[in-house]
């Protein structure tokens, strides 16, 4: 008698839990929260992306697999704002399949997307589905500036693995392999970020190119160029407006200075023939800060500008970056041809070399940053499987590179 009482409770605790596991359940009524945290080293990323599109191209979004393993993409979505309603994201197909190295392409060819890439400026996020609980996980996210039209961004990774996308050279080439970075030949060639004592910042800018640049946008000259830098915030700040009508001849090399025109000339003995601006609307960080060259694009219906950022480098007085703390040097680009924003393009030199005895070729003595990043094959631009599996038809300007 006294073993079936003991033996009593657990019989019923056990009814009661498989009670509880048969009853039905009701799904939620909220879709699930995006995770935040992203995957560690993602096999699937951004690799292009064109947001300021004319018929017939249409916004896209081009993924590449940097493994030789293919990857289901069934499910996946795109989003250009992550809180926006999972049911406004751009959800990919059942069966979507990027091959080895390959590339697949997502486009607004029916114009059915739920939101429209910026053309000044916006954010792509890549999520797929938590396989267990089908919550969204964020795989990458891309954020990019305002870009001329039909001008698209790609994927660029600097000598010290940061993934950065600057404006493609060329036409876009969404479904083939991408073509070199768009390098102005209007560009930052010296940042004095941390001056010697009683000194002043400055940007050196020059003109490498063989024919005359204006800042200025020439369908509608009143619109300048502006030199940008970063608040503390990391908020874009213009640190100045060139003038109305300014043009660099071929070689030419200004000076954007903290100081006064005048007196910078003075303290450093700068050649009359030398145009000197200034004063700038904020100092240089001494630690770190994105500088950019930004043109003016076309004006928009109602009268606002957008600038898309033609040169740009974000430096750091951290390693791999040069030091330039109390020693009096200055950043200098060592190679006009290469992307500015990378630090293995920019070592520590005495200041103002260009400008008091003409530029000194410093790629002979290129600084060589080690990294573990290995080359990712990729297949040719005339290879059709590129663009297997893929929702984005050719159109026009779609274009192979190099260009025939």
């Amino acid at each position: 008698m006294s073993t079936y009482r003991h033996r009593l409770p657990a019989f019923l605790l056990l009814l009661v839990t498989l009670a509880g596991l048969l009853a039905p359940r009701t799904a939620a009524s909220r879709p699930l929260a995006p995770s935040t945290q992203p995957q560690d080293a993602p096999t699937i990323v951004i690799n292009e992306v064109l947001a300021h599109a004319d018929l017939p191209n249409v916004d896209a979004v081009e993924l590449r697999n940097l493994s030789e393993t293919p990857v289901d993409l069934s499910g996946w979505w795109l989003t250009d704002d992550d809180s926006r309603p999972q049911s406004d994201w751009v959800r990919l197909p059942q069966e979507a399949l990027i091959t080895g190295y390959g590339l697949y392409v997502v486009a607004d060819t029916a114009e059915d997307w739920p939101f429209g890439l910026s053309e000044a400026g916006d954010t792509v996020y890549l999520f797929r589905p938590d396989p267990i609980s089908g919550a969204p996980i964020r795989v990458e996210v891309m954020r990019f500036g305002a870009s001329p039209r039909n001008v698209s961004f790609i994927r660029y990774v600097d000598a010290v693995n940061i993934v950065r996308f600057p404006l493609q050279e060329g036409a876009p080439t969404i479904g083939f392999a991408n073509c070199d970075v768009r390098i102005s030949t209007v560009q930052l060639e010296e940042l004095m970020v941390d001056p010697a004592s009683g000194g002043s910042e400055y940007v050196v800018i020059a003109n490498v190119g063989s024919v005359a640049a204006p800042l200025y946008n020439t369908e509608h000259p009143a619109i300048p160029w502006k030199l940008v830098g970063q608040k503390s915030n990391g908020k874009d700040s213009d640190m100045f407006i060139f003038p109305e009508a300014v043009t660099l001849a071929p070689g030419e090399r200004i000076i954007v200075s903290e100081v006064a025109p005048d007196l910078f000339r003075q303290a450093h003995n700068i050649p009359a023939t030398v145009r000197i601006f200034g004063p700038l609307e904020s100092g240089l960080s001494n630690t770190s800060e994105r500088v950019a060259l930004a043109m003016p694009l076309e004006p928009e219906l109602d009268g606002s500008v957008n600038f898309a950022f033609v040169d740009e480098v974000a430096y750091s007085n951290l390693p791999p970056w040069p030091s330039v703390a109390n020693n009096g040097l200055a950043l200098v680009r060592i190679d006009p041809t290469r992307y500015a924003n990378d630090v293995a393009n920019w070592r520590a030199a005495p200041p103002l070399q260009t400008i008091l005895s003409g530029r000194v070729d410093l790629r002979t003595n290129e600084r060589r940053i080690t990294t573990d990043q290995s080359a990712v094959p990729l297949l040719g631009g005339n290879s059709p499987a590129l663009v297997a599996n893929s929702l984005y038809l050719p159109v026009v300007n779609a274009y192979r590179c190099p260009f025939q």
